[in-house]
């Protein structure tokens, strides 16, 4: 099994060879990402671009042509030379991106002309690279879910080949960040195994992927019209199983959000209907948990709305114990500050005393 590493460290590996110098040329160390079809390659490189305030060139490699890299031929004097593409780093734009991206569904002329990107000329055909551009490369696994070629010792080992893997927390936060529609940052919230690296693709139906998840969200948005077409849109992106259990959730009892937590008049109501032991709904109480976790991490004691400090207390009291000082062991793990806040509580320290000990 190779090993992988999370999406949440694609963007220390990416500043790592972004940082890097080859003795051999004026350009970076090249790198070639390797991963599931929609598990952030292309969107993870682009976004650490853009954090990084760099140009960021993309070659889709599986449709390219030779020409596409080389350019087209014209005339200068006596002379036959290659125009330099519209769309190639500019000579004099240093320290940019050249991403190729889906390498291995690429034609072996189209591998060539990455091969000749990697090779320490620093050129494609007559082209000169600017000082400093970071090659990356994509691919997908060779493996009986994806129709891949074949590539030449000769252009893999000029990368280092990274394995990246889903990570859930990571795809939450840039759901957020990106500000997908609720109920999917939700889903993610409860589901944290909805998507698995392993999982194979058979041929027929679709599966939950980052990407296959952020169209759910842009047509949540829109807004469905009933709930058939709800149905059949997520059994469409993530397949029978995880669709019908995307729309069922949807359609059920919602997780209570902060803004809830903090506003609303009926709160302790469902908190104790979601909390009694016959109907305990554990993975309801649990996204809610997260959300005060994630929420307080980013906070201190002096910059905390006193009156939220009490609704989180207030939540601790009524969810049932167990999962109180579980919510409490993260806070505290995230952000340490609060402790004194939280040990002044003597009704909740009083409560959870003995599985705080655990």
């Amino acid at each position: 099994m190779a090993f992988k590493i999370k999406m949440s460290d694609l963007d220390s590996l990416l500043m790592l060879h972004f940082n890097s110098k080859s003795k051999d040329s004026d350009q970076k160390r090249p790198l070639m990402l390797r991963g599931p079809a929609g598990v952030g390659k292309t969107s993870g490189v682009k976004a650490f671009a853009k954090k990084i305030g760099v140009k960021c060139y993309e070659y889709r490699a599986a449709y390219a042509e030779p020409g596409d890299l080389k350019g087209l031929c014209d005339r200068k004097g006596d002379d036959m030379v290659f125009l330099r593409p519209e769309d190639f780093p500019k000579v004099d734009e240093e320290n940019s991106i050249l991403f190729f991206d889906e390498v291995n569904r690429a034609s072996t002329a189209v591998m060539n002309c990455i091969l000749q990107a990697t090779d320490g000329s620093g050129r494609i055909a007559s082209h000169k690279l600017p000082k400093g551009c970071l090659v990356i490369a994509a691919i997908n696994p060779d493996d009986s879910s994806y129709s891949v070629n074949s590539m030449d010792f000769a252009l893999v080992n000029r990368f280092n080949i990274i394995d990246l893997e889903y990570d859930n927390r990571s795809l939450i936060n840039y759901a957020k960040l990106n500000n997908w529609h609720p109920n999917i940052v939700m889903f993610l919230e409860v589901d944290k195994n909805i998507i698995s690296s392993d999982s194979k693709y058979d041929g027929q139906n679709n599966s939950p992927t980052p990407r296959s998840l952020e169209y759910m969200s842009d047509l949540e948005w829109v807004g469905f019209p009933n709930d058939i077409i709800h149905l059949a849109t997520a059994i469409g992106l993530f397949g029978p199983k995880i669709g019908s259990e995307y729309h069922a959730f949807t359609k059920g009892e919602k997780p209570i959000t902060l803004d809830e937590l903090f506003d609303s008049k009926d709160v302790v109501k469902r908190l104790k209907k979601l909390s009694e032991p016959g109907v305990l709904r554990q993975d309801i109480l649990g996204v809610t948990s997260a959300l005060i976790v994630d929420y307080l991490k980013h906070k201190t004691p002096a910059n905390l709305d006193k009156k939220n400090f009490k609704k989180i207390v207030e939540f601790l009291e009524i969810i049932p114990a167990d999962l109180a000082a579980g919510t409490l062991q993260n806070i505290l793990q995230e952000n340490n500050t609060f402790i004194d806040m939280f040990q002044a509580e003597e009704q909740l320290m009083y409560r959870l005393g003995n599985k705080l000990k655990k």
